[in-house]
């Protein structure tokens, strides 16, 4: 919930902290490099398996109020195995929450992980995934009504991957992510949570 220059208990699920903007985008901007710094040296081996995926779709959300907004994405995988595929993935959505009788813009940033399973069926290929990471709020730090620097995520997603051409590739996916985990005291409850339903295009390489 927000808050107005009030002290507030740390929660270790949402790293409840204001950081400066400064940080915030320092933040960012190494995670970004770091995910995508791993891509890379993996993709620099002899017969990559790699693809990289640009992305927008719905995001459906019940945080500090409930709402839809528009997703932006940029993920890479890389084939394990036949069946077995690790992505790790960025994304960028800005949230209308409420705040007492106020709509409050609040923007986040996305990383994450995923290990995904996948039924290779030549061209389709259906897959499921779970995995983890995090939201950082990239609000401004003069905006009146600030939200969690941070939120911790946990995520499951159902899709499928279409290569019409060994080299271009569609995809599609639901994705659902739980923040804010209550664990201990409820180990499957999730105080806040979306629904993501993108579309992408993708190139092998």
């Amino acid at each position: 919930m927000p808050t107005v220059f009030q002290k507030r208990k740390f929660n270790p699920n949402t790293f409840d902290l204001i950081l400066p903007m400064k940080k915030k985008i320092e933040l960012l901007s190494c995670t970004t490099a770091i995910y995508f710094l791993a891509f890379c040296l993996l993709s620099a081996q002899e017969n990559p398996k790699f693809s990289l995926w640009l992305g927008a779709g719905q995001f459906k959300f019940d945080l500090a109020g409930t709402g839809d907004a528009f997703l932006t994405t940029l993920r890479g995988d890389y084939s394990i195995s036949k069946h077995v595929l690790a992505e790790i993935g960025v994304g960028y959505v800005s949230t209308e929450q409420q705040a007492f009788i106020f709509l409050v813009d609040v923007p986040y940033f996305i990383h994450e992980v995923q290990i995904q399973g996948q039924l290779d069926l030549r061209a389709f290929r259906p897959y499921v995934g779970l995995g983890f990471g995090g939201l950082l709020n990239v609000q401004s730090e003069d905006a009146l009504f600030q939200y969690d620097a941070w939120k911790a995520s946990y995520t499951g997603a159902i899709g499928f991957r279409l290569f019409p051409v060994s080299s271009f590739g569609i995809r599609g996916e639901f994705r659902l992510r739980g923040m804010d985990w209550a664990f201990p005291d409820a180990v499957f409850h999730f105080s806040s949570s979306s629904l993501e339903l993108t579309g992408s295009l993708g190139v092998r390489f």
